[in-house]
């Protein structure tokens, strides 16, 4: 008898396992015959946590063209101050190939441009995508909702900023945006 309960149970653990993108598992987009289906990030994607997910599951290596739409973008942020040709560098970059570090920065440039919200979409993909220093995201989440005038959430997310090691209270205490 205990054989058969062993059997099984080792029967059903094999059977469970398999391919982790096999279709219908939620882990990768199938086609209408159940084929996987290549995703590719347009515009309008850009903000659409599952398919970004997606696409960097089925591309896992970085694009070099992204890595020189993101440096020619953040020039254009930081040493040229234009930022329209910033923000359109970096949504380049990420349709190239999404990385936190361009949604990080996609982020700033919409502070600047007092897009707030679009800034809080920026900084929401960045901390999925695993931004680091994570503090400092937090710490620019709660800048953006404080101009939302959404206090509660900017608390929270400072307090957050500061537990996961923001330390430079001069910041805290001098920033505009809170």
């Amino acid at each position: 008898m205990k054989r058969t309960v062993y059997f099984l149970a080792v029967s059903s653990l094999v059977a469970s396992c398999g391919n982790p993108a096999a279709p219908g598992n939620g882990t990768a987009a199938t086609g209408s015959a159940g084929e996987p289906q290549v995703v590719e990030l347009s515009v309008a994607d850009l903000f659409n946590g599952e398919k970004v997910r997606l696409f960097l599951y089925q591309h896992p290596k970085a694009s070099p063209e992204s890595d020189k739409l993101f440096l020619k973008a953040l020039d254009e942020f930081k040493n040229k101050k234009n930022l329209e040709a910033a923000s359109e560098g970096f949504r380049a970059s990420i349709k190239e190939y999404p990385s936190a570090r361009s949604y990080y920065e996609l982020g700033n440039v919409y502070m600047e441009m007092k897009n707030y919200q679009g800034a809080l979409d920026a900084y929401s993909i960045a901390e999925k995508l695993g931004y680091e220093p994570f503090s400092k995201v937090m710490f620019n989440i709660a800048c953006a909702y404080s101009q939302l005038k959404n206090f509660p959430m900017s608390a929270d997310y400072l307090q957050f900023a500061v537990q996961a090691g923001y330390a430079n209270i001069d910041n805290i205490e001098k920033d505009p945006d809170l």
